[in-house]
């Protein structure tokens, strides 16, 4: 029964996945908890004023160009660049055929990971070699942002440089382009995009106000529930806790047209997974280069730093 109040979201689970409970509604009690801790966690942190905060509260997103002073952008720029070029020298990109997720290609410089035929590359920070991004993964900005989403700050050793490879759709299919949410509560991410987005690339894209566990979305969430419960009947193993949805059913929640993001270089990107989105479509072959880091904080925890 512990796993309950752990950030666990495999219906595999006895007690996650239990259905009797299920149908009683657990799953969106246990999401519906979650919130409560986090807007906990989000209110102690309110002092710290951050022009951003409305934006995030409302649409769950927010994007801020210019983040940093032209020079300073210029030699982080160039840093990573020459660091992308050095590791493409040491582990060339390759293809992958097999479907689905892949397991993490380990390396000296961080590792590789497939999402279908889309490569996933993440640059772990070296402070010896890597001053400029060092001392981007240390600016107060980050995690003064991380906090409007999770009352939680970035933790500087989570932050990576990230370089996405688009595959061929029409060859192995990255199912990260479907709409979905990570998780049943709410997680942060951001992307400090280097190069400009462009809809050629693959643009981040999510639903405003999709964070949001309005009545209709905790009802398509306990529907979903029950859906990976039959699933597991059928099967003998639950379908994923990451749960994917279709254009047609967004808008019957309510929500609004999904946006693209196509931004230029030295703009932040920070999102609440718990809201629908994706990594958007893009010519094969094509690249998009960021700064990455993650929050996924314990759920039920209710004080904010």
């Amino acid at each position: 029964m512990f796993s309950l109040l752990t950030s666990s979201r495999s219906f595999d689970d006895p007690w996650i996945g239990h259905e009797g409970l299920i149908s009683k509604g657990l799953h969106g009690y246990r999401m519906k908890a979650a919130a409560l801790c986090n807007a906990s966690r989000r209110w102690q942190v309110a002092w710290r004023r951050n022009r951003h905060a409305q934006a995030v509260r409302r649409d769950g997103y927010v994007a801020i160009t210019n983040l940093l002073p032209t020079e300073t952008f210029a030699r982080l720029r160039d840093e990573v660049h020459a660091t992308v070029q050095h590791v493409r020298h040491l582990s060339p990109p390759r293809e992958n055929l097999k479907p689905g997720f892949q397991p993490q290609e380990h390396a000296d410089w961080g590792y590789d990971r497939f999402d279908g035929g889309t490569l996933n590359r993440f640059i772990r920070t070296n402070p010896q070699t890597m001053p400029e991004l060092s001392a981007f993964c240390r600016n107060p900005v980050l995690s003064n942002l991380s906090r409007l989403v999770v009352g939680l700050p970035a933790r500087a050793g989570n932050v990576r440089i990230y370089e996405t490879i688009n595959g061929d759709e029409a060859r192995n299919p990255d199912i990260q382009k479907d709409f979905h949410r990570d998780t049943f509560f709410s997680s942060m991410k951001f992307w400090y995009f280097i190069d400009e987005v462009t809809e050629e690339n693959g643009p981040f894209m999510y639903v405003p106000g999709s964070h949001k566990l309005t009545p209709k979305r905790i009802q398509w969430e306990n529907r979903m529930a029950r859906a990976a419960i039959d699933h597991k009947r059928q099967t003998g193993r639950a379908s994923g806790g990451s749960f994917r949805i279709s254009e047609t059913d967004i808008g019957e929640l309510g929500l609004p047209a999904p946006i693209s993001l196509t931004v230029p270089g030295n703009t932040m990107v920070i999102a609440d997974t718990l809201g629908f989105h994706r990594r958007g479509d893009a010519v094969p072959g094509s690249r998009r280069l960021s700064i990455y880091s993650s929050n996924r904080p314990m759920p039920f925890v209710p004080f904010g730093l």
